[in-house]
Formats: C-alpha cells, sequence, structure tokens
C-alpha cells in the first residue's frame, strides 16, 4: 500500500505486512506486489531520517515471489539526516526492480536492502531474489557518511546488477562510494557504467568511484565502464587514510567466482595517498581477468593497476590485457601496472601493447609481474610497442619475479612433465624463459608484427595473428 501523492514536507511511502510510517500507521496485505510510478514531483521530506521515496517488502515465498517495481522519472528529491532519495528495504522473497530517470537526487541516493530476518540471534530466513537498479540521466549528490549515489547490498540468493548511464553521481562524505555493492550470500554482481561522472571527494576506506565487495559463497563480479571519468579524493598534501580506489573489487571469502573487469575510453584519477586506480583481489577459487581497451587513462597517487589472486585450493589465474592506453603514477612504491599471484595454482599472464606506463617515484616499477608465496604457475609477459618511463630510483621498468625456486618438486605443476629430459649439453645462453618452480616468460615482440588475443575465460591463453598459441611455458 503506497500513499497518495505528498504535500511538501512529506516523503512517498509503501509498506507491506506490519510495518508503520512515523506519520501515518499503515496495514497492507503481505501478499501482494508493490508497484510505484512517480513522475515529475518535487518531494522534500522534512523529517529527519525519512527518505523522499520509501518501500518496505516483507512476504513472499520461493513458489510465490512478491517483488517491488518502482519507476520514477523527471522528479526532484531532496532529503537531509543522511537518508536517501529511494530506499528499498526487502526481507522476504522476491525481486527489486528500480529505474530512475531524467531526475535529480540531493542529500542521499538509492540504497536497497535485502536483509536476512534474524530472531534472538539465530537466521530464521534468508531472503531470495535478484536486485536490478538502472540510472539513466540523472544526477545524484550525497553529503553524508556512508551515503552513496547507488548503493546495493543482498545478504541472501539472487543477482546484483547495476546499470549507470549519462549519469552524474557526486559524494563528498565518508565511506560514500559512487556505486556501491555488497554481497553475502550467493549470486553475481554485475555493473555497467556508461557516458558518466563518478566523484567521490571523501574520506573512503575501500573503493571511491565504483566498489564491488563479495563475500558469500558462489557469484562473479563484472564491471564494464566506457567513456566514463572517475576521480576521487581532494586536491590536497595532507596525508588521508584510506584508499579512495577509483575502481575497488573484492571477492573476500574462500567461495568460487571469476572476477572480469573491462574498460574503454575511460579516464581515472586519484588524489589520496596510496589511491589507486584498479584494485582486484579474489581470496577464494576464480580467474581475475582485466581488460584495458583504447582511450583508457590512469593518474594515481598509489599504483595505478593492482590485481591479486590469492586463493590457494583452485587453480586461477590472472590476465591482464592493456592495448593503447596510458598509465601515470606520483607516490614511491606505485607501480605502473602490477599482476600478482599469492599460493596455490595458476598463471599470471599480462600482454600489453601501444601502451604508455610512467612512474614518478623511487622503486615505483613501470610492468610488474609476480608470482610468489609457494604460487605455482607460469608467469608471462609480453610488450608490443609502447613506452615504459620510470624517473625514481631503483624503479625498473620491468620486473618479473617467481618465488618458488624452493618449493618441493612434488609441487610443480603437471604441464611440465611434457617437456623432455635436458641435454647438459644444451646452451641456454639465448633461451627466453627460466624456470623457478614454475615458469617465467620474458617476450618483447617486434613493432613490425601485430598480434590480437582470444581471451579464454577459464584457458587465459593468447593467440597470435596465425592462430597460434602465446606458450604457457617453453621446455629448458
Amino acid at each position: 500500500m503506497c500513499n497518495n501523492t505528498p504535500v511538501d514536507g512529506l516523503s512517498i511511502y509503501c509498506l507491506a505486512d506490519e510495518f508503520y510510517d512515523p506519520l501515518n500507521p499503515v496495514t497492507a496485505d503481505p501478499n501482494k506486489d508493490i508497484v510505484l510510478y512517480v513522475d515529475g514531483l518535487v518531494i522534500r521530506p522534512t523529517l529527519a531520517h525519512v527518505p523522499a521515496i520509501w518501500v518496505i517488502r516483507d512476504g513472499g515465498t520461493t513458489a510465490d515471489p512478491k517483488g517491488v517495481i518502482i519507476r520514477v522519472t523527471r522528479t526532484e528529491t531532496t532529503t537531509n539526516s543522511a537518508v536517501a532519495g529511494v530506499q528499498v528495504t526487502h526481507e522476504g522473497d522476491g525481486y527489486v526492480d528500480i529505474d530512475v530517470t531524467d531526475s535529480e537526487m540531493s542529500g542521499g541516493g538509492i540504497t536497497v536492502e535485502y536483509l536476512r530476518t534474524v530472531e534472538s540471534g539465530v537466521v530464521t530466513r534468508t531472503p531470495t531474489g535478484d536486485i536490478d537498479i538502472t540510472v539513466k540521466g540523472t544526477t545524484i549528490s550525497t553529503t553524508d557518511a556512508l551515503f552513496r549515489g547507488v548503493d546495493a547490498k543482498h545478504e541472501g540468493t539472487g543477482d546484483i546488477g547495476i546499470t549507470v548511464k549519462g549519469t552524474t553521481i557526486s559524494t563528498t562524505g565518508q565511506n560514500a562510494e559512487g556505486v556501491y555493492t555488497d554481497h553475502s550470500g550467493s549470486g553475481d554482481i554485475g555493473i555497467t557504467v556508461e557516458h558518466s561522472e563518478l566523484t567521490a571527494k571523501g574520506d573512503i576506506d575501500a573503493g571511491g568511484g565504483i566498489t564491488a565487495v563479495h563475500t558469500g559463497s558462489t557469484g562473479d563480479i563484472d564491471i564494464r565502464v566506457k567513456h566514463t571519468e572517475i576521480v576521487t579524493g581532494f586536491d590536497t598534501t595532507d596525508s588521508v587514510t584510506g584508499h579512495n580506489d577509483g575502481i575497488h573489487v573484492q571477492r573476500k571469502s574462500t567461495g568460487s567466482g571469476d572476477i572480469n573487469i573491462a574498460l574503454e575510453h575511460t579516464g581515472i584519477t586519484t588524489k589520496y595517498m596510496g589511491a589507486r586506480g584498479i584494485y582486484a583481489q579474489h581470496e577464494g577459487a576464480g580467474h581475475i581477468i582485466l581488460d584495458l581497451n583504447p582511450g583508457v587513462t590512469i593518474d594515481t597517487t598509489g599504483p595505478g593497476v593492482y590485481i591479486v589472486q590469492q586463493g590457494t585450493t583452485t587453480e586461477s589465474d590472472v590476465i591482464l590485457n592493456a592495448r593503447g592506453i596510458a598509465v601515470t603514477t606520483g607516490e614511491e612504491s606505485a607501480h605502473g601496472l602490477w599482476a600478482d599471484r599469492q599460493g596455490g595454482l595458476g598463471d599470471v599472464i599480462m600482454d600489453i601493447r601501444d601502451s604508455a606506463i610512467t612512474t614518478e617515484n623511487n622503486q615505483a616499477w613501470g610492468i610488474y609481474a609476480t608470482s610468489q608465496r609457494g604460487a605455482d604457475g607460469d608467469v608471462g609477459v609480453r610488450i608490443t610497442n609502447g613506452r615504459t618511463t620510470t624517473n625514481g630510483s631503483n624503479a625498473h621498468g620491468i620486473f618479473a619475479y617467481h618465488g618458488s625456486a624452493n618449493d618441493p618438486p612434488r609441487q610443480r605443476r603437471r604441464r611440465h612433465q611434457d617437456c623432455p629430459p635436458k641435454s647438459p649439453h644444451r646452451d641456454k645462453k639465448h633461451s627466453p624463459s627460466f624456470e623457478l618452480g614454475g615458469h617465467l616468460l620474458l617476450r618483447h615482440i617486434r613493432p613490425t608484427r601485430e598480434f590480437r588475443r582470444r581471451r579464454h575465460r577459464h584457458a587465459g591463453r593468447l593467440h597470435n595473428d596465425s592462430g597460434g598459441p602465446f606458450p604457457r611455458h617453453r621446455c629448458l
């Protein structure tokens, strides 16, 4: 049940089950969907902690799910006291489908929560259903801590999907990201941002522009960004805690699921200490695949890109493909592109073409590929054309490291069995590879030779123009 069009100072509220609005108690039927259309309104609630558009949904079962549908067009919302412009709480089985178009939201953005039911400290119900949020042609500005532009939290089973197009999002509060997702159940996270601007200027402990965190059992994380500008932090010389990363992705449990990130014609600028352009961390089973396509520029204080796989139970690769990009970093030890595998089975593959990588400080390496902490797999780096410039001391242009030299032979991967026995008279002076428990591949391709890539999501192989694979290892 929803109230009528509000007068100035009130909000639109829709309630299901025995929930009560602070102004008008309402008891509604928990067995019906909530469908809300808002067009051409100005909504400015004056009460503290009251969202402009507020929906609470309970009820529904897996066999008979009950959902929430909200359509907002040409509407202006203004809220205060750290509340959202559109807020939905769902504790049953169903779905949430929100579309905000050509609107203005000030004070708070869009918040959706799929929550478990807890009684006496025991979880008695876990929700099931998808969250879909679409924002087009809209301006969102938030000023309070923890109030993001678009915020989705799921504690049950279901996917989170967020699409932002032609939209400007600006946040200034602490831990207030532009787009934020948090999944602690089972399901995928998908975020698409196109032709938009995201600015996050508050002190943030995780990501500033786009953040996706998954702590559940299964589910992929998929981030797609095109023709977008992401800026985090103020112009300041002060030491500011937190990261304020441009894009921040974490698979923080031992669960399974891939991380896929793709950027095209997108700029990322970070201004606080340690703030990374792109950060992706995986603690479970699954590949990390990062595709940086033409028109991507990254200008950071901290590392430009850092992607790391730390799971130890299943073979999982780290793959970074860059084509026609520019990366500049400013701080000490702020590497340009860094791909890392820590423990477990999995390769590190970097294929960089027609790109410019610049680091300005000491111990800031341009291209850095590592396999360490007992990791068992290959390290492959291929660079075609482009330029790598390092301006500090002990700042290598390209550094590749394999740290499993002392691993016992039983930990070496079975693919080594394909190699013939070594000849004691074989001249290895010109060999491009080194065996250190896994394999280390360093290869520089002549500028006249063109390469293309065929990405196999679970294989991580690279192919040249004649169809032959870029080998995952070379026998010594």
